[in-house]
This record gives C-alpha cells, sequence and structure tokens, in this order.
C-alpha cells in the first residue's frame, strides 16, 4: 500500500461526514447502483474491522446501524434479489444512474431477531467460501484446459 496515493490528515480530518469508523454498510449511490459491503474482513468466524482510518466519495452512502441489525446481515439482504430490485425502483438513469441517500431510506429491510440474523449471516459466510473454493477448482481446470490444447 506504500505505492498508493492518501489524503493528508488535515485533510481527512475535514471530511468529517465521509469518515470510516468500522461496522459500517457501505453502498454504491452512483455509476453502478446498489452494490453492499461492509468494513469488515472475516477470518475465520470473528469480524475483525478492516480500514480503521478512511474516507469515501459522494458515489458511496454510509450506513451506520444501531443494535438491533447485523451489518453483515443488511449488506446481504441489499445484494439479494429483494435489496436489487428496490434498488431498480428508485434508480434514476439520466446522465450517471443513481440514487439518493432519501430513497436509500425508504428501501424496506425485514427485521428478525438478531439470533435468526447470525444464523443467517454464518450460512451465508459457508456458502461464500464454497462458491470461492468452486471458483478456485473452476479456474485450475480451465488452466488444465488450455494446457492440453496447447
Amino acid at each position: 500500500m506504500s505505492n498508493h496515493e492518501y489524503v493528508t490528515n488535515e485533510f481527512h480530518e475535514q471530511l468529517k461526514r465521509s469518515q470510516l469508523s468500522g461496522n459500517e454498510v457501505l453502498v454504491t449511490i452512483a455509476g453502478t447502483i446498489g452494490r453492499a459491503g461492509v468494513n469488515l474482513s472475516i477470518e475465520g468466524r470473528r469480524l475483525v474491522a478492516q480500514l480503521k482510518r478512511g474516507n469515501i466519495n459522494q458515489a458511496i452512502a454510509i450506513i451506520r446501524l444501531n443494535n438491533k441489525m447485523l451489518p453483515l446481515f443488511l449488506s446481504a439482504f441489499l445484494n439479494s434479489d429483494g435489496g436489487q430490485i428496490q434498488f431498480s425502483k428508485f434508480r434514476h438513469d439520466f446522465g450517471t444512474p443513481n440514487i439518493n441517500t432519501t430513497e436509500l431510506a425508504d428501501i424496506r429491510i425485514p427485521l428478525p431477531p438478531k439470533i435468526i440474523q447470525k444464523m443467517i449471516v454464518s450460512k451465508i459466510i459457508d456458502f461464500e467460501k464454497q462458491i470461492l473454493k468452486a471458483k478456485v477448482k473452476c479456474k485450475k481446470n480451465e488452466k488444465k484446459k488450455s494446457e492440453i490444447i496447447t
């Protein structure tokens, strides 16, 4: 990361509303609409804040949650078919496609008990691991196929 450009500490301090603090859900609201992720990394089953300091730009919205919803649950829902259908209803396609933060707040999110959210997130993490393994195997098989041909 040493060869990347960074904003100065002074500039970072001036951008209070765009600062990342960890555990927030980040959602694209301009350009590619409705991609969501969490400012977390997953190590085994333990969640660890990945980015301690950082800023977003105007194409990304920060959603900071209370203790009723898990960030990974919200992110998974927003990325699901149910979330994406709602993004498509609010999407504006003139110029750069976008959705504003007021419309983002109008997206309806199911709120199961936290224990159910944890179970859902756990299953999603398991599926993501299986998908990653399958992608690695597929890439290896594509390479073998190419080697046979050449």
